[in-house]
């Protein structure tokens, strides 16, 4: 069975439109589709804005999100195609042209499509993910000046397209498995849409919302590919934000402003909203995400490397918040890379600016790996020494803790270990700036270790590690619950780090700002 439309959460995802409240009317005949043809488009530039980051979607419908790096007009495409090792393969791709892309599943095989989608005359082409890391490009005809709304407006487990223009007659493309089928609605007026499922029925619904003081809407999508309307009010200028922060199946709306406040709308399964007042975190904008993996979505907060960065972790009891640093102005792209069931970020540093990746590991932890992409080379480019030595942000480039341990028979991960695993399993992926804990045993040795996982070591209750000896400290193990087995590590002391340095001269140590630390290893040099 195919999997159900995502809800994409790349920057551009959500584009200003209009309406006046108005029924469906007749069928009109469906776009024109040509035969299938190779995938790239060499059309004239239209006008029509680059993306602000990379183009999410699951291209190959491998479980795993892909990037596809669009250059408008000239500038050079790549897709890059998400791997378990968190790792890229990369292909050249040539789109040779300005457009408007638009990610989703239209036909409903269970990978994503990319409709390229040009202003005006301009022409348009629809690209249909394949298996085998490619696309399958066929010329589709819109003729004219919208600003599109993507969802699932009749529940089928298609992507839909609703192109809506203040000056010009309006319809939706209703995806399907062999094209589109075109419905004309009436639509006018400026207005912001908001795209979500707020009543959990399958079908995607569309918030009209009027900033200030103007009149706002909401249709909801039904399965005859009708729209059912009814009048909301919001009252006030917001960025709203879509996900499901409850878990209770209908998604909700945060009514974020610019001076921190904000308004959280808990979707109901009648057709209802509960509204309550809410802090943001920071002034600047949040974005959507599952980045632990638990189905309930998550926000995230980037205040352009002035202080405050967040992750609002959602729940049926309201948020947990947890501080996060990401230093810098970075737009996110949002996916899972790594098929783990939890989102990735990778934080796109435009033009010259660094880049970061993210993956989001156990715990609520962020694990991430070095990313060099200006001018942007496709995976697999070594990275030059001098791109390490210019990088500030420590988030992505250190294993810290010496990164994750290999995933293991159930796919999990563990943080924070500073096992020899886990320092094998991070230099194999690229790593060569690795961070350390340092304890002090009783006896003079010193363990690699976080202090608080004595038990972990197999230490008996109640014996911290000032108490115990190097004899007493037994693998590393966690994991284990139900009827899992543990998994077990090999443990590190300072000398065996020492012996790792010099057996790999180009990995470096970077010590925690504890001053401790820094004399504990000070007579290891």
């Amino acid at each position: 069975m195919p999997r159900p439309t995502r809800r994409r959460r790349s920057a551009a995802a959500v584009l200003a439109v209009g309406l006046a409240l108005g029924a469906v009317g007749a069928s009109l005949p469906a776009p024109v589709a040509a035969s299938p043809a190779r995938a790239t488009a060499r059309p004239q530039a239209p006008e029509a804005a680059p993306p602000p980051s990379p183009l999410v979607g699951d291209f190959d419908g491998d479980g795993r999100d892909d990037q596809l790096w669009y250059g408008p007009g000239a500038a050079p495409d790549h897709a890059w195609f998400g791997r378990g090792d968190r790792g890229f393969t990369g292909r050249a791709l040539t789109v040779a042209g300005a457009y408007l892309p638009l990610v989703a599943d239209f036909d409903g095989d269970g990978r994503d499509d990319v409709l390229w989608y040009g202003a005006g005359a301009a022409a348009d082409y629809l690209w249909l993910g394949t298996a085998g890391k490619g696309f399958v490009g066929r010329s589709v005809r819109v003729n004219g000046t919208y600003r599109p709304i993507v969802g699932d407006f009749d529940g089928d487990r298609r992507a839909d397209v609703l192109w809506y223009s203040p000056t010009a007659s309006d319809r939706v493309w209703y995806g399907g498995a062999g094209g589109f089928t075109s419905v004309k609605v009436s639509v006018a007026r400026e207005y912001t849409p908001v795209v979500g499922d707020f009543d959990a029925n399958g079908t995607s619904d569309v918030l009209w919302y009027g900033p200030g003081g103007r009149r706002d809407y909401l249709w909801r999508g039904t399965w005859a590919r009708t729209f059912w309307g009814v009048s909301v009010t919001v009252n006030g200028t917001y960025d709203p934000v879509v996900g499901d922060f409850d878990g209770d199946g209908p998604d909700d709306v945060y009514w974020h402003r610019g001076d921190r406040r904000g308004v959280l709308w808990s979707g109901r399964r009648w057709g209802g909203f509960v509204g309550r007042s809410r802090t943001g975190a920071t002034a600047a904008t949040p974005f959507v995400a599952d980045f632990d993996g638990d189905g309930v979505d998550d926000l995230a907060w980037n205040d352009s490397g002035i202080a405050g960065d967040r992750v609002w972790y959602g729940g049926p009891a309201g948020f947990a918040e947890r501080a996060i640093t990401v230093g810098g102005s970075f737009l996110p792209a949002v996916g899972d890379f790594d098929g783990d069931r939890r989102d990735d970020v990778f934080w796109f540093g435009p033009g010259d600016e660094r880049d970061a990746l993210w993956f989001a590991g156990p715990g609520r932890a962020f694990v991430s790996r070095p990313s060099a992409l200006d001018p942007l080379p496709g995976p697999g480019t070594a990275l030059r020494q001098d791109v390490w030595a210019s990088q500030m942000n420590p988030y992505g480039y250190v294993a810290h803790a010496l990164g994750p341990t290999p995933p293991d028979p159930y796919g999990r991960e563990f943080g924070y270990s500073n096992t020899l695993e886990a320092f094998e399993h991070n230099l194999a992926r690229g790593f060569r700036v690795f961070e350390a804990d340092f304890v002090r045993l009783a006896d003079g040795n010193v363990l690699a270790a976080h202090n608080g996982t004595e038990r972990r070591y197999g230490l008996p209750a109640g014996v911290s590690f000032r108490q115990a000896t190097r004899a007493q400290v037994g693998s590393y193990t966690v994991g284990g619950a139900g009827d899992q087995q543990p998994n077990h590590f090999t443990p590190l002391f300072a000398e065996d780090i020492v012996d790792l340095l010099i057996a790999h001269p180009d990995v470096s140590l970077v010590l925690d700002t504890k001053m401790a630390h820094v004399a504990i290893v000070r007579r290891f040099a």
